[in-house]
C-alpha cells in the first residue's frame, strides 16, 4: 500500500508447490523460498567462514531467502516457493499534513516585496484508508 496516494494493493503470501532436492534438480522459476530441509552437502547459498566468524549464520529450515531461476538443489534440500496473492484494493487514502512556516525575511527581501519563509522540521500529519476487500 503506498501512503497518501490511491489503489494501493493489499495481498497475502501463500505457500506454493515444494521443491525437493537431487540428482539435476534445479528450480524453475526466481523468486522468494522458505528452506523446508537442508542437506548435509547443500547447495543453497552459504556465508563465507570469514563472514561466520563475524556473527553471520548459516541459512536453515525456516529462514526465507531469494534463490534464481536453475539454481541447483542438492539431495536433502527441499524448499517452498512463497508466491503473493492479491486479495484486495485499498481506495480513497486521504492524508494531511500540518506544520509551523517561520518568517525568514531580510531587509532587502522587504524592501523588494518579496517575503522569505521556510517550513519547521516537524509536521503533524493524519488521515483514513477506506478500503474495499
Amino acid at each position: 500500500m503506498k501512503p497518501g496516494g490511491k489503489d494501493g494493493k493489499l495481498y497475502k503470501i501463500v505457500k506454493e508447490t515444494v521443491v525437493e532436492g537431487g540428482i539435476d534438480t534445479a528450480l524453475e522459476k526466481s523468486g522468494f523460498y522458505r528452506i523446508l530441509a537442508v542437506g548435509s552437502s547443500s547447495s543453497l547459498p552459504q556465508p563465507s567462514s570469514e563472514a561466520i566468524a563475524k556473527g553471520a549464520r548459516a541459512l536453515g529450515a525456516g529462514d526465507v531467502t531469494h534463490l534464481w531461476q536453475g539454481q541447483k538443489l542438492a539431495s536433502g534440500d527441499r524448499v517452498a516457493l512463497l508466491e503473493l496473492v492479491l486479495i484486495g484494493f485499498v481506495k480513497d487514502v486521504s492524508n494531511s499534513k500540518q506544520g509551523t512556516s517561520y518568517d525568514v525575511s531580510t531587509q532587502e527581501n522587504l524592501d523588494s516585496g518579496n517575503r522569505a519563509w521556510i517550513t519547521g522540521a516537524f509536521t503533524d500529519s493524519n488521515g483514513t484508508i477506506n478500503g474495499t476487500f
